[in-house]
């Protein structure tokens, strides 16, 4: 590490650099000859933030994020985070430029005396991780292991940009980037969700001791994991502490008095991602698979694009859907038909200005695998097939097109008083019936629908057929009506088959 800082500050330090130069290999000194052409710009992209979709009333429904980051400024992170961070990873970050020659000098002493010690500058170590980021975005795999290899040319390329990005900003900035864009384990991305997960405040409400827990996280997050490896954790935030105390952040008293400080790791949480561990997940995904089929402008031309942007983009999604109407939906629903139950209900509420949904329930709430339990992946309230929103193939329409066929007859003129001798059984085999888009069908000689029990209604009015439901009325009410005008009315109501499939052929059903 210090050979490749030291090719760099070969002329400004020539009397403590030169021998490293002098014992350099054919490669450094190619790094060292094309630092002129590197881009005097570095390019510093917006870091990926997670995204929440909220409910009416303000509550989270479910968050979604690659990296869980929510970006904070400056004048929001606790001074004793700052201060941490900076003792123990770089005390005169404000004193130096891009490159401190004065830590150098000290890491060459050391480093010829058997000794080892970092000299990458706070800003050094920022545009490491700006350019592991950009890779990560970019999908770039051979870009993401370059920006972290242990070679000279990537020190050099490193100290390169620092001065770049010492001109572009100001120290605070910078300070403020490097916080934000810091990995702190167990999925924390920045400080600010570093200190909900493990300790369930704010960045500004950082004690000390929790403050320099995290600042000795980010050398190596894994091995100082404060979950799975707590001593370890513990050790090195009383290292920030002593640190703390020897740059002059805290006194010696106070920094011996927190080291005495127990870390919690029960209080250790974790933001849920995505829609399974949501309180509502069949309407969590509902909302999900709709901004990414593209019901919302602007978040992108493809699928793929609009699903990143959600991970990455830091939006803030707003429903309204409410709490309460949701519970007291899927009450209603759950205590009418059980989750085992080979038959599923389910029920939408919206709002009748607008059409937007206020809540969405199902007897089968539970997304999972365990079908036995009644978990399923499927939302019953919506298409499936080829419409990507996770429904179900649907089921047979059945009474449920008596509705239209009634409305179509209506239409027509056809007035609550028409009368057909409704039977127990209706035989129509060999009948021909009339399709829409296709040939007519013959159907099966021994064809005789009935009604439940095969029950004889004899000559009854639309009144009395549509209060029993009974089959062989309605079916010759389509007759009358043709088997067209039932479907046409549903299709102009708005129905459609749950697989996506036309509906034209399926009048019939309408018994």
């Amino acid at each position: 590490m210090f050979l490749a800082v030291s090719l760099l500050a070969g002329v400004l330090l020539s009397g403590v650099a030169v021998p490293f130069v002098a014992m350099a290999s054919g490669g450094a000194r190619t790094a060292v000859a094309t630092l002129d052409y590197l881009p005097a710009e570095f390019e510093t992209p917006e870091q990926s933030q997670r995204s929440r979709i909220l409910m009416a009333n303000g509550e989270v429904l479910s968050t979604f994020y690659d990296e869980n980051r929510v970006y904070v400024p400056l004048d929001q992170i606790s001074q004793n985070m700052q201060d941490a961070q900076i003792a123990i990873e770089d005390h005169r970050f404000y004193e130096h430029g891009a490159i401190d020659f004065e830590g150098l000098g000290r890491a060459f002493f050391r480093t010829i005396s058997g000794d080892t010690q970092g000299a990458s500058t706070l800003t050094q170590q920022y545009v490491k991780l700006v350019r592991v980021e950009a890779a990560k975005i970019a999908g770039d795999e051979e870009a993401a292991r370059a920006a972290v290899e242990v070679s000279i040319e990537r020190k050099i390329q490193e100290a390169r940009y620092a001065f770049a990005v010492e001109e572009k900003f100001t120290k605070d900035e910078i300070l403020e980037r490097y916080l934000n864009i810091a990995y702190y384990g167990n999925g924390a991305y920045g400080v600010e969700s570093a200190a909900q997960q493990y300790f369930g405040v704010s960045a500004a409400e950082l004690e000390l001791d929790q403050a320099a827990m995290l600042a000795g996280l980010v050398q190596n997050p894994v091995g100082y994991d404060p979950v799975r490896n707590t001593q370890r954790a513990t050790d090195r935030r009383n290292l920030v502490l002593q640190r703390m105390a020897d740059v002059g952040f805290v006194s010696q008293a106070e920094a011996d008095a927190t080291k005495q400080v127990e870390f919690d790791v029960e209080q250790v949480t974790r933001t849920p991602n995505g829609c399974v561990s949501s309180k509502y997940p069949f309407l969590c995904d509902y909302v999900y698979r709709r901004l990414v089929s593209g019901a919302v402008d602007g978040l992108g031309e493809t699928r793929e694009e609009r699903a990143n942007t959600l991970r990455r983009g830091g939006l803030n999604i707003y429903t309204l859907i409410d709490p309460k109407t949701q519970d007291a939906a899927q009450a209603a629903v759950s205590e009418l038909v059980s989750p085992t139950d080979p038959v599923v209900a389910n029920s939408v509420v919206l709002e009748p200005s607008t059409g937007l949904i206020v809540a969405m329930a199902q007897s089968r709430p539970v997304m999972g695998d365990d079908i036995e339990a009644g978990e399923t992946y499927f939302n019953y309230n919506v298409q499936g097939g080829s419409t990507g929103l996770g429904g179900a193939e649907g089921y047979q329409s059945g009474s449920t097109m008596k509705v239209f066929a009634l409305a179509a007859a209506l239409e027509m003129g056809m007035p609550v008083s028409m009368q057909f001798n409704a039977p127990g059984r209706l035989p129509l085999g060999g009948e021909m019936l009339e399709t829409c888009g296709e040939p007519a069908r013959i159907r099966p000689d021994n064809w005789a629908p009935g009604n439940l029990g095969l029950r004889n209604y004899g000559n009854i009015d639309m009144k009395r057929a549509t209060d029993n439901s009974v089959n062989t009325y309605f079916l010759q009410l389509i007759m009358a009506t043709g088997n067209c005008a039932p479907i046409e009315m549903a299709l102009r109501l708005g129905v459609e088959r749950a697989d996506g499939g036309d509906m034209r052929n399926d009048a019939i059903n309408a018994s």
